[in-house]
């Protein structure tokens, strides 16, 4: 993702709430910004108006700066039974591959088919 998505996430966030105090965002997948996108963000993260949700499976994809500002929450990944539930649940076929794959985090499943796709086109490069 790169600067426009910053810049739109950056916008949303100057907005100034009608009802509430402060308004919420939430950025998912931070890890998939650019350098410069997350740059972009640390403004506004800093002025700390409102309350900025930011969401990763890949913190060291994270600016450190970034990090920094934030107050960290993780979670812990699910066992293989609850993965294959929750799996079960949402349609998500070829789950136990998926648990493997996603070290139990429901997050990654949800891009079931990028995530399948990249790690059998691995997998079959290993065993060429």
């Amino acid at each position: 993702m790169g600067v426009e998505v910053a810049e739109k996430i950056v916008e949303k966030a100057a907005y100034m709430p009608a009802i509430a105090d402060k308004i919420v965002v939430l950025v998912s997948e931070i890890d998939r910004m650019t350098e410069q996108a997350q740059n972009k963000l640390l403004k506004t993260i800093e002025e700390a108006k409102h309350v900025i949700v930011i969401a990763t499976a890949y913190t060291n994809n994270v600016l450190k700066t970034i990090k920094s500002r934030c107050r960290v929450i993780q979670y812990k990944p699910y066992t293989e039974q609850e993965f294959l539930s929750f799996c079960h649940q949402h349609g998500i076929e070829d789950s136990e591959t998926l648990f493997y794959v996603t070290g139990g985090c429901p997050g990654l499943a949800s891009e079931s088919d990028d995530v399948l796709s990249i790690f059998k086109a691995v997998s079959d490069a290993i065993e060429g």
